[in-house]
């Protein structure tokens, strides 16, 4: 089965997605990256290079001249948070089922209009990657919080607890 993939945005975390991408071909052998949008010229060529896939300015441009042959099957947004609105709304208009990063959005407004228009296209998924919800301590907690064991949860804070100095000061 081939699976085209193209990424919005050529930061960090594309990579992340890139690298999850290749850990998938084994099960998935027809997975590819075929585009890649950033503004960023720069970024967008190196990751092209990388992949194989072909640099866009942005989303708008992938969508006008990526060639049949190369259009991607489903996007992933690993842009900030807010630009999401705009690549959700130009992915779901396309017909692309869309991934996009965490935070969904930098405002509660910009939240409920992906949510709206995510319940507008209910044939396309339009998900979050919420990763860490995976983890076996996130399931812990779960289970502790079903069983009533911990009571009424009001907030949730998450800390990354490792040696990472790169990420001491970073914004996450």
């Amino acid at each position: 089965m081939n699976f085209k993939l193209g990424l919005i945005g050529a930061g960090n975390i594309a990579k992340a997605h890139i690298a999850a991408a290749a850990d998938l071909r084994s099960a998935m052998p027809g997975l590819r990256i075929t585009a890649i949008a950033d503004p960023v010229a720069a970024s967008a060529e190196a990751i092209a290079v990388e992949t194989g896939a072909k640099a866009y300015a942005d989303l708008t441009a992938l969508l006008a001249e990526c060639p049949a042959e190369d259009r991607p099957d489903a996007l992933v947004g690993c842009t900030p948070p807010s630009a999401r609105v705009d690549v959700v709304r130009q992915a779901l208009g396309a017909g692309l089922p869309v991934l996009i990063e965490k935070p969904p959005a930098h405002t509660v407004t910009h939240t409920e209009q992906l949510l709206k228009m995510s319940q507008d296209h209910p044939d396309l998924p339009c998900l979050v990657g919420f990763c860490h919800r995976f983890t076996p301590a996130v399931d812990t907690i779960i289970e502790q919080v079903n069983a009533g064991l911990i009571g009424e949860v009001v907030r949730y804070e998450n800390t990354f607890a490792a040696n990472l100095p790169h990420l001491q000061d970073a914004w996450l």
